[in-house]
């Protein structure tokens, strides 16, 4: 198969359509005019010109260092820790894992990854007994356990992020899930699968590594519950990485930081008793007197700046890069159409799920009827981070994929820029307001009431161009020389999103296989999975993630069909080692090892590579974590051999469906092709 690496060294005329004359330096935000339909060639070179020096002034030498690294951190660990652990009076699993014990499934993770893995285990025949789950949070939910902050929902329609609805006979709420919906769910889902008492919390993974000789994994986990403090050893026959990708908050590297003296603290870990208020009742009473800083506009601060700006006395927003900010449309679920319209049959989840997909996929021809009608689905040039089945295929294809895309989708980013014109009074802030960037170059946004909350006389927008505060003074945050004095600073900085981490890497633990290869080293050398839940080297472990798999903005139905996936691959390995042995031989429940070859996982591989000419259109992007801030960009300069391992770290190129039926393909003979079953 050919190799080929990520083209993300393509200069500005690559990203132009061909029609496209001379760069126009200046630009304004009317219409643009149109001929025959399109955009005039005109207006889109204005706009691109416009994004490249948005883009180039966004750039920084330092990447993902610009951000403190918590978990090492002792001066500003608290910034990440489990506030909410301290309000857990019950707890059935405390003793469902103790030093020594050993299981025969160790899931590390109790999100909705860790939660789905082991419902489709269960389903697929796995006695629940067998299976232990471990988390370092107190409870279910994994970023929706820690998120309780003001305003939280979900920006993907209840109906299809809500995992295993028909299971639970549950109607959401509303079209989009508030935090309190998302987590009580969480514990639901663990409720009607009977997971609550094999669940341990308060315990974060140290280690685990390979034990050829038992063929067992020994997992190290070190509680931090109060009361309960010290390490235990776990061994598993198998074990299952679920730990998610948005573990970590991370807070920027501003000078002075350790000298100020104001209230501080992030989003994710938001201190009602300072705010006043509650998630059910989120009156921020206390901020009437207080003059608050938010350093961020990202999805979170999108969502919580309304409310901040309506409770405090005077609200500062510090923004780097603005978030492009679509309508939203929050209602509640009426009962009578969920029953008419969305519950009409067995699967519709699932249905609604990849219809869904297929939308942001740029599906050709779409599907007859769009279920989930929402902004999402008006937005196909997504697919040029996701994938989809209109991708280029070789080199050549690029030039005219990227023009496409980009006449495509300047229409609905000036709509968006609009929008900002029409809600925002003021004209210096709108501008301000308004995002140069392809929208595929950062999470998109939806709410109703972001661009309202600049018309506030109490709210001021400190728009830094690009650069981000320049230092914190004992008081308050400095810009340009100007101090603003606060007495409340929230972090809206989002989570720590690295290029090439492995799982381990991930969840801040390590991973050791066969003779003690580490995985970070494994994937420092070049990333290497079969359909993304197996490495070679690796027997018995499996992996959620986000790596080397086919991609959509419902991080839920991803891992829906991962769960699937590893539970199937379990099911025909178990098969297959009790074809080579005799069942009564064997003193294990699962007398078996499943691993990867290193051919199979290399095969996918350089599919995966091949495909890497999706992202030619991320050349036009700023930092963000989409990007490794700016990482994959500095990276692909260093020469050949540096894209090659970027292009491996890609997504499957031609859309999630397609990923589906790739991987139902694959497993329809039962005969596990590209993993080695030894029976034990």
């Amino acid at each position: 198969m050919t190799e080929v690496f990520l083209p993300v060294n393509l200069s500005q005329e690559d990203v132009k359509p061909k029609s496209v004359v001379a760069a126009i330096t200046t630009t304004t935000t009317t219409e643009l005019q149109h001929e025959n339909g399109h955009p005039a060639a005109s207006d889109v070179d204005a706009r691109l010109q416009k994004y490249a020096t948005e883009s180039k002034k966004r750039f920084r030498s330092d990447g993902n260092a610009q951000f403190i690294d918590l978990a090492t951190s002792d001066i500003y660990r608290n910034f990440s820790e489990d506030i909410w652990a301290r309000e857990v009076t019950d707890d059935p699993g405390l003793n469902s894992v103790t030093d020594g014990s050993r299981c025969e499934i160790l899931i590390l993770g109790a999100g909705y990854g860790g939660l789905l893995v082991a419902a489709r285990l269960i389903q697929s025949g796995v006695d629940v007994n067998d299976i232990r789950m471990v988390d370092a949070a107190g409870g279910y939910g994994g970023v929706w356990w820690y998120n309780r902050y003001p305003g939280l929902m979900c920006d993907v329609e209840s109906h299809i992020y809500l995992p295993l609805l028909e299971e639970l006979d549950y109607m959401p709420k509303n079209k989009y899930s508030y935090g309190t919906e998302l987590r009580e769910h969480a514990r639901a889902v663990a409720q009607h699968f009977n997971l609550v008492d094999k669940t341990l919390f308060q315990v974060k993974v140290i280690s685990t590594a390979w034990n050829e000789s038992t063929k067992e994994w020994t997992t190290k986990l070190q509680s931090t519950r109060k009361g309960h403090e010290g390490f235990l050893n776990v061994r598993s026959r198998l074990t299952i990485a679920a730990g998610g990708n948005l573990n970590w908050p991370k807070i920027p590297r501003i000078p002075g930081l350790d000298k100020f003296r104001p209230k501080a603290f992030h989003t994710s870990r938001w201190d009602w008793d300072y705010t006043g208020g509650s998630e059910l009742d989120p009156q921020l009473v206390n901020l009437k007197d207080k003059r608050v800083a938010v350093i961020g506009t990202g999805a979170t601060a999108v969502q919580a700046i309304p409310h901040l700006a309506r409770w405090a006395k005077h609200l500062y927003v510090f923004q780097r890069t603005p978030s492009a900010v679509d309508v939203r449309g929050q209602s509640e679920t009426d009962r009578a159409w969920f029953e008419k319209e969305v519950r009409r049959k067995p699967g519709w989840q699932r249905e609604r799920m990849m219809n869904f997909c297929a939308f942001l996929a740029d599906a050709t021809p779409r599907p007859e009827v769009d279920m989930v009608a929402d902004a999402w689905t008006k937005f196909p040039t997504y697919s040029s981070l996701t994938g989809g089945p209109n991708v280029p295929r070789t080199a050549e294809d690029v030039p005219s994929y990227v023009a496409r895309m980009n006449e495509i989708d300047l229409q609905r980013q000036e709509k968006i820029r609009a929008r900002v014109d029409d809600i925002v009074k003021d004209k210096a802030t709108a501008e301000k307001l308004k995002a140069w960037y392809p929208g595929w170059c950062k999470r998109p946004c939806f709410h109703d009431e972001y661009l309202d909350a600049f018309n506030l006389p109490n709210v001021t927008l400190v728009d830094t161009d690009g650069r981000g505060v320049d230092s914190f003074s004992e008081n308050g945050l400095v810009f340009r020389g100007e101090e603003y004095e606060v007495d409340l600073l929230v972090f809206s900085t989002g989570y720590e999103v690295a290029l090439n981490t492995s799982p381990a890497s991930r969840a801040h633990m390590e991973i050791y296989g066969r003779d003690g290869l580490s995985l970070n080293d494994k994937w420092l050398h070049g990333v290497a999975t079969l359909h993304g839940v197996q490495t070679h080297g690796f027997p018995n472990m499996f992996f959620i993630g986000l790596t080397q798999i086919g991609l959509t903005p419902n991080i839920t139905v991803i891992m829906d069909y991962l769960s699937e996936h590893i539970a199937s691959i379990l099911v025909d390995a178990a098969a297959k080692a009790k074809s080579q042995t005799d069942e009564a031989s064997s003193s294990t429940k699962y007398p078996f090892v499943v691993e990867t070859t290193a051919e199979a996982e290399e095969d996918w591989t350089q599919q995966i590579a091949a495909g890497a000419y999706v992202y030619a259109t991320m050349a036009q992007c700023p930092p963000s974590y989409f990007n490794g801030e700016g990482e994959a960009l500095r990276i692909a300069a260093e020469g050949v051999e540096s894209q090659r391992k970027l292009a491996r770290l890609g997504a499957w190129a031609r859309g999630f469906d397609d990923f589906v039926q790739v991987l139902r393909r694959w497993r329809e003979p039962h005969d596990l092709k590209g993993l080695t079953v030894t029976a034990i």
